[in-house]
């Protein structure tokens, strides 16, 4: 048991369901365009950059149609069903791009734990 929970306190993991996905990750691109991969050695691509900045696009587009946005918490199977519909009807994209989508969004949510 983490001491924290023992002693009752709120770690940073209780609270991460709080967070708004988009700042975050807005947040996060502009700390990534500075970094460099640790593969490489070089700095991440103008297309990865690309690449997040348009989930982030996609997302807030999703957020406009349900008009509510969303948290850290709210994603879940829900989520994904609907996010997957919403890319599907209005924007007809193909499932290896949706798949990029989920890729991208299964990046950035483990970043907000750390």
């Amino acid at each position: 048991m983490p001491i924290n929970k023992y002693f009752n306190k709120p770690s940073k993991e209780d609270n991460a369901g709080d967070i708004f996905l988009i700042p975050f990750i807005k947040v996060f691109i502009n700390e990534t365009k500075h970094k460099v991969n640790k593969k490489t050695g070089k700095a991440l691509s103008n297309r990865t950059i690309q690449s997040y900045d348009t989930c982030v696009k996609k997302l807030s587009k999703f957020e406009k149609q349900e008009n509510s946005k969303i948290k850290l918490s709210d994603v879940n199977l829900d989520f994904h069903s609907k996010f997957e519909n919403f890319l599907v009807r209005e924007h007809m994209l193909n499932p290896n791009t949706i798949g990029g989508y989920f890729d991208n969004i299964k990046l950035f949510c483990p970043e907000i734990l750390k």
